[in-house]
């Protein structure tokens, strides 16, 4: 069982945060209109940007802004083998919100999984400015997924992030794992692909992950699926 920390922060495992870190890359896919080009913004461990590569894409950019994490994630090689050996995979050793500033690139789907907003230097990456970046970096039914702890956050704090996510991106559902929320926005209307759900679960390689986590059905994942747009709506009412 091996763990990352950046500055005493653990922010990836071998094993406990396996459920949240390939979630992240698979959840996009239910969604999205197109899966041509996807981008990751956090390294961590790579397990993320594995999972999306094991997926029809055509390509993966993972940013890091650290090289130090880059190097570290070398040691979950069991796990993420394919960010550092696939052909469709390339690594960027930048900031990720100055990536998305600065390239006219547009991406099928985003993927946000920096540290938690209260680590410094990491809050401008949940507000609606970074928000708004993304999303013109997105093409039509494109998708952007965001991850949200819950936990070390007041509820004011984790309404807030939501709200300046819904001020930029019209629709929006909420998954959640534990104390770990992933939030799938759109500029179009989002609605779960049964296809793409069924096909998760033929390719071997990606149930096999599943079956680790516990999740043996198209059913037991949907579990997961908690709140869609008008309930998001509600529940943020008022801030």
């Amino acid at each position: 069982h091996r763990f990352l920390r950046v500055n005493g922060k653990t922010d990836g495992s071998s094993e406990g945060d396996n459920t949240t870190q390939m979630l992240l890359g698979y959840l996009p896919y239910l969604y999205a209109r197109n899966t041509a080009d996807a981008l990751v913004i956090g390294l961590g461990t790579g397990i993320t940007s594995a999972c999306v590569l094991d997926l029809p894409v055509d390509s993966v950019e993972s940013i890091e802004i650290s090289p130090e994490v880059v190097e570290a994630a070398g040691y979950f090689s069991a796990l993420n083998e394919r960010v550092f050996t696939d052909p469709r995979s390339t690594l960027r050793i930048l900031d990720g919100r100055t990536w998305l500033s600065s390239m006219p690139k547009k991406y099928d789907m985003i993927i946000s999984e920096p540290s938690n907003p209260w680590q410094t230097g990491n809050a401008n990456l949940f507000t609606a400015d970074f928000f708004r970046i993304a999303g013109n970096r997105l093409n039509e039914g494109g998708i952007l997924c965001q991850w949200i702890p819950y936990y070390n956050m007041d509820s004011s704090h984790f309404k807030l992030i939501i709200k300046s996510l819904q001020s930029v991106f019209p629709y929006v559902h909420l998954w959640m794992s534990g104390t770990d929320t992933f939030l799938l926005s759109s500029m179009q209307p989002l609605e779960i692909n049964a296809q793409r759900l069924d096909n998760l679960f033929d390719r071997a390689e990606v149930r096999k992950k599943f079956e680790d986590m516990h999740i043996e059905t198209p059913g037991s994942l949907l579990s997961f699926y908690y709140l869609d747009t008008a309930s998001l709506q509600t529940m943020t009412q008022g801030i």
